[in-house]
Formats: structure tokens, C-alpha cells, sequence
């Protein structure tokens, strides 16, 4: 079975399913990490990441590990820790209705802006969004 062509297949369609569940759950910080370190540098991280967990049934939970091994691995992205944040809190106030807060500073507010998202960059100064 092993040798069977169209396992090879399968399992390219499986990371691509994956992948899409990660980056339609966590735009921006997906967006971030192709913009500051390319497309293929959150391929390996995906990749990275499939090694050591299992699919899940749900974009959120898919979305949700993905934030989690981000925050273990700490790779070298400029203010992921705050856009993730941001993603994380976006999708709780999906599923709950409850405000957050997610604070950022001046360059964070800036990257956010590049990564997508207008509304959340408020300048220079620190700010809750």
C-alpha cells in the first residue's frame, strides 16, 4: 500500500485542506509570517507542525494547535506574539460574543495594517483593540 501512487496524492490534498483551515483561521498571522519570511516559510512550519499533530475535524481546533505550537516555537516573525494574539481573540469573540482586548504597540499596530487589518492599527501609540 505504501508504494500506491495515490497516497502521495491523498495525503498532498490532506496538507493542502490543513493549511487552508490554519490560514482562513488565522489571516492575519498567516499573512504576517508569508509577508516578513515568504510563502515557504509557513509551508516548513506547517510541515513542522503535521509531524507532531494530528488532523482535526474543525478549523478552529486545527487553527487553535497551529497558535499553540506557534507559541512553543517562537520562530523569528517581527510582533507575531501580538497578531496572534489578535487572531486568537477574534476567534473567542466568534465563539462566545464576549469583548477582548488585545493590546499593541506602535509597531505592531503598523504590521497589523501591512497584514490586513486597517481597523486595528490606531497609530503611534499603544492601544486595545
Amino acid at each position: 500500500m505504501r508504494k500506491d501512487p495515490g497516497l502521495g496524492v491523498i495525503r498532498e490534498m490532506v496538507e493542502k485542506f490543513r493549511g487552508s483551515m490554519v490560514v482562513r483561521t488565522l489571516r492575519l498571522s498567516s499573512r504576517l509570517i508569508m509577508l516578513e519570511r515568504g510563502p515557504a516559510y509557513l509551508e516548513q512550519l506547517l510541515a513542522e507542525f503535521w509531524k507532531t499533530h494530528p488532523p482535526q475535524p474543525f478549523a478552529l481546533d486545527e487553527a487553535s494547535a497551529f497558535a499553540s505550537f506557534l507559541r512553543e516555537q517562537k520562530p523569528y516573525v517581527p510582533f507575531l506574539p501580538e497578531v496572534l494574539a489578535y487572531d486568537c481573540a477574534v476567534l473567542a469573540v466568534a465563539l462566545d460574543g464576549e469583548e477582548r482586548r488585545v493590546p499593541f504597540g506602535a509597531g505592531s499596530a503598523t504590521t497589523v495594517t501591512r497584514a490586513g487589518c486597517r481597523e486595528a492599527a490606531y497609530g503611534s501609540r499603544q492601544r486595545d483593540v
